[in-house]
Parts: C-alpha cells; structure tokens; sequence
C-alpha cells in the first residue's frame, strides 16, 4: 500500500500469546543471532518451522495466565525499497517490548551478497514497570559494504528505585569497568574488517 513521502506499506502482521510471557533476557541475548527472524515476518515460515518453534519457545517461555500481544508493521521507503523497517510492539501485563529491524541496502533487488551496501541493525527496547527500567540495544548484523564487513552493537539502560543506575555503550566497556547490569550481553566492539 502506497503511503506519503515514498513509504510503502508492505507488512501487518501481529502475536498473541496465551499462557506465555515475554522473556526480555532472552530476547536480548538473541539480538546478534537473528532470533528477530523468526518473529518479525519471517521469509519462509514452513521449510523454517522448527527454528522458528524453537526461537518463539526460548522468548516467549509459558506462564499460568500469561498474556502477549504484539502488532507488528512492515515499511519499505522508495521504489524498489531501499530501506526497509520491520518493527513490532509486545504488550505484556508488566512490560512493554518494542522489537525491530532497519535494513539500508543499495542496489536493492540483488542478493544481501551481491550488494554494494548493506546495512542492517537488529534492535530491541523494553519499558518494564515493576521495578521501574528502561532499556535499549541493537547491533549491526550481516553489514558490509563492498567486501568490508560491518559489526558493532549498543546499549542503553536506566533504572529507578532503590538502586538507580544508567548506562550507555557503543562497541563494549572499559576492561576495568566491573559493574555491568547482568541484562546487558557480551557486545560486539564497533569495526570494520
């Protein structure tokens, strides 16, 4: 569907869960590992089906009287698209996720191999609220441009209470920095190679 200012509109889709919950950790750990494929309009969901199982098993794990749900949006911006977003919101009882994944690539209709440039950034947010937190991070993943491979990731984390803290990263922590939060997973450093 034709939107405004070049966008396009080239997925809805959603995920009900019931008697499931919404494993922030988990799905923060499988950022790099393309476990956002399996939920965001995955490409060939019946050849995939066993993978795809698996990754909706470990993020939403079954909880008595548990309840997700999660619209999700699909936007191209040009003809044919050069950017490309998936973005999902997960609504739980006591947190809200926002999952998604931004794709730049030029030219746009050839093999992610055969591009000249490929950016493409696996992102995850989440508001929980009890205790209060607020986290971010993303990570570049199959990125290059030309031969040149991309990699990096980021994090955000901000939490209130009786322990307040806040973080920020791109590409990794000081060797010496011993405080990380437990939620934040190993990161990969910001490079070119």
């Amino acid at each position: 569907i034709q939107l405004s200012f070049g966008f396009t509109l080239t997925g809805i889709g959603g995920l009900i869960g019931l008697q499931h919950t919404l494993d922030a950790d988990a799905l923060a750990r499988g950022i790099g590992t393309g476990a956002l494929d399996a939920i965001l309009f995955p490409p060939n969901p019946v050849a995939d089906a066993p993978q795809i199982i698996h990754t909706l098993r470990t993020v939403f794990p079954t909880k008595r009287g548990g309840f997700v749900i999660g619209p999700m949006l699909e936007v191209g911006w040009g003809t044919p698209s050069l950017v490309s977003i998936r973005a999902g919101v997960l609504i739980e009882a006591s947190q809200i996720a926002i999952v998604g994944q931004a794709v730049i690539q030029i030219p746009p209709l050839v093999s992610k191999d055969l591009a000249i440039l490929r950016l493409q950034i696996d992102f995850f947010g989440y508001i929980i609220f009890d205790p209060f937190k607020i986290g971010f991070q993303g990570e570049l993943r199959d990125s290059r441009v030309l031969f040149i491979t991309l990699t990096g990731s980021f994090a955000f984390r901000a939490s209130f209470g009786a322990k307040p803290s806040f973080l920020l990263s791109a590409g990794g922590f000081h060797p010496r920095f011993k405080d990380i939060p437990e939620d934040v997973p190993p990161m990969k450093r910001v490079g070119a190679g």
